[in-house]
């Protein structure tokens, strides 16, 4: 009887490991099924909400599980009042392994995960057809889709300070190269104009191997500051130029020495006139005009 029950119990042990030693797949969303705060909170919360101290990153596959991250933490509450209006965040921050590029004409046009990008006017047919081939295209809208859903915007030109950034650490699902892309996406574009660099800069440190916490704290501080100064300016760009006292100074000390070359030329002329009337002798060429002044 012993014997009976040993041979079930061996089975269940070995089906348990093998169940067990089976990758888990990684969530992968369609930027029309990806889970954003407004139109999915439970699924928001169940894929994305992992970071309590940072609540606008969504570490979709775990990336930052575990990590120090005080550094990104502290840069957050330093910018509170750029990165937050009211209970709301003004930033998504999406890190993921990699996301799936569609490959062909049809998983965009047949598949029903895909036809928000159809809707409306947003979208052209050649940028459909563009995303199929060019994984940049693809990542622009993707972000840009994904942001239309995550803070409630439109098409059109937004005036508010919200701001998308996408990180895939090994790039498109389906490309064996595994480059890390970085794409940032405003409906604001003269904010946009002031974040251009930041894609460059997360790039770099990625493909430097930066440690994925000094990832994120720069990331935290560089996209607080630049709201912040965004507001602060009210759009326009710091001047980084001769401040308007320097030049006030420079054009003082020009003055002056224009006026001293004219006394000087009025005064040799003066006693060159002097000396020639009194005596009717030219005076020797060996002196200078300035020695004539003393």
């Amino acid at each position: 009887m012993k014997k009976h029950l040993l041979i079930p119990c061996i089975l269940l042990i070995i089906c348990l490991q093998v169940e067990g030693s089976q990758p888990v797949a990684q969530p992968s969303f369609t930027p029309c099924t990806f889970p954003t705060p407004l139109q999915h909170p439970l699924l928001f919360r169940h894929y994305c909400e992992r970071l309590p101290t940072l609540p606008f990153v969504c570490d979709l596959h775990d990336s930052l599980a575990g990590l120090q991250l005080k550094g990104a933490e502290d840069a957050a509450q330093k910018y509170h009042d750029s990165l937050y209006q009211g209970n709301q965040s003004t930033v998504a921050v999406i890190i993921a392994r990699n996301i799936e590029q569609p490959w062909r004409a049809s998983d965009v046009y047949d598949k029903e995960e895909m036809l928000c990008l159809l809707n409306g006017d947003c979208l052209s047919s050649e940028t459909v057809h563009g995303i199929i081939n060019n994984p940049k295209t693809f990542l622009k809208v993707w972000t840009w889709k994904v942001y239309q859903r995550w803070f409630g915007m439109g098409c059109d030109n937004d005036q508010s300070m919200n701001v998308l950034i996408l990180i895939l650490i090994e790039g498109i699902a389906n490309d064996a190269r595994r480059i890390p892309y970085v794409k940032l996406y405003s409906g604001n574009y003269r904010l946009m104009s002031y974040l251009k660099n930041m894609e460059g800069e997360i790039y770099n440190s990625l493909v430097q191997n930066w440690e994925l916490p000094r990832v994120m704290y720069h990331l935290v501080d560089d996209v607080g500051f630049h709201i912040r100064e965004f507001a602060v300016l009210n759009g326009e760009f710091r001047e980084h130029s001769v401040p308007q006292w320097a030049r006030n100074v420079f054009l003082l000390c020009a003055l002056l020495v224009i006026f001293a070359l004219v006394t000087e030329w009025y005064i040799v002329r003066r006693k060159l006139a002097i000396k020639k009337s009194a005596s009717g002798i030219k005076i020797s060429v060996g002196k200078s005009k300035t020695h004539l002044m003393f």
